[in-house]
């Protein structure tokens, strides 16, 4: 009986399962991991020993990597991002005026430096390190531009974070009551630094000699020690009267009580 020819699907069905029986073996299933030696994490030596390739722990244990930092080359690397082209960080400050108040900051400051310039060299031990000339000199020149340096330094207010800090704190201070102070403690300073200089330098100033000064402050004295004088005397005098009035009183309470036991 004649055998009928294959379908022509089913050679290919043959070639498929021809190269599938061609193709690699079955994998062998994975083997077990070895078996960790915790006491010896680097393995052992010849003789059986662990090896300690980075040295022993505190309690005698192998120490399984190197102690303190990386080194450099291990570490990692961190780079500073860069702002975008174009971009700013700076924040916009607020508008605010500052003239009127630096300009009376700078007259305080004037006034302080001519201050020290004056009489600062007249001061015992200390004056000779202050240059009163140049010192003077000085606060002229800062006098004629402290207009131009307050214009300078409330426009850099305006635009720098920096600057606006030091103008609101020139202009905070309320430089009134330090220049009032200054005019308050003037005379003395001058007249302090002047007795230290001796008698011309007082009759330039037209104030009394040391001598007369001298015996006006001895008279004042005695008229303080007197006033504490009266004051203790008129102390003593209320004790001795309230100490009277007491025994006064003790005295008729006494007398009363024995009346009455009577």
């Amino acid at each position: 009986m004649p055998v009928k020819e294959a379908d022509p699907a089913a050679k290919s069905l043959d070639e498929a399962f021809a190269a599938g029986m061609a193709g690699p073996a079955k994998p062998r299933e994975a083997a077990p991991p070895p078996e960790v030696d915790h006491e010896a994490p680097h393995g052992r030596d010849d003789d059986g020993q662990p090896i300690a390739r980075y040295g022993l722990n505190k309690d005698g244990s192998v120490r399984r990597s190197a102690a303190g930092r990386k080194p450099k080359d291990e570490q990692a690397r961190t780079v500073a991002v860069q702002p975008e082209a174009g971009a700013t960080s700076v924040t916009a400050l607020a508008p605010k005026d500052f003239s009127a108040e630096l300009m009376d900051a700078g007259e305080t400051i004037w006034f302080a430096g001519s201050m020290a310039a004056k009489v600062g060299p007249q001061i015992p031990i200390l004056g000779r390190f202050i240059p009163g000339r140049k010192l003077a000199a000085t606060m002229a020149v800062f006098d004629v531009e402290r207009p131009r340096l307050a214009a300078a330094l409330n426009l850099a207010a305006q635009h720098d974070a920096r600057a606006r800090k030091l103008a609101a704190r020139l202009a905070d201070g309320d430089a009134q009551w330090a220049l009032t102070v200054m005019f308050m403690t003037a005379p003395f300073a001058g007249a302090a630094a002047a007795i230290w200089q001796g008698d011309k330098a007082l009759a330039q100033r037209e104030l009394p000699s040391l001598d007369e000064l001298a015996k006006r402050n001895e008279a004042a004295m005695d008229r303080m020690l007197a006033k504490i004088t009266t004051q203790m005397e008129a102390a003593q005098q209320a004790q001795a009267e309230e100490m009277q009035r007491q025994l006064a009183a003790a005295t008729v309470a006494q007398n009363g009580q024995v009346v009455a036991g009577a």
